[in-house]
């Protein structure tokens, strides 16, 4: 198998590694078997993100032409009074949450 990218989600379980962000599946099988097909591993700077105390991560797993796909939710926390970090002008959580109340608006 490939070498995979370390991910700060990943947590050693009683039977192998576990996903720790996983909402709907938890082990991630054989030799990461399901982070093969997780968009985190894809994403520039999630290691900066991962680290952010205000962002909370979950993954789902779900079924695309009956391929597995590992796709992260994000959420924040930051109040908008508080001002914002550098990394926040790429966060997903932020971006994707600013596109939704422009299509609002």
């Amino acid at each position: 198998m490939e070498q995979l990218p370390s991910c700060s989600l990943l947590q050693a379980g009683a039977h192998g590694l576990v996903c720790a962000g996983g909402v709907n599946f938890f082990s991630v099988g054989e030799d990461r078997q399901l982070c093969h097909h997780c968009e985190l591993l894809v994403m520039e700077g999630i290691g900066a993100l991962l680290s952010c105390k205000h962002l909370e991560v979950y993954t789902h797993l779900i079924y695309q032409n009956q391929q597995p796909l590992v796709r992260p939710i994000f959420e924040c926390d930051l109040r908008t009074d508080v001002p914002a970090e550098p990394r926040c002008a790429t966060c997903p959580a932020i971006v994707s949450s600013t596109q939704e109340q422009s299509a609002t608006t």
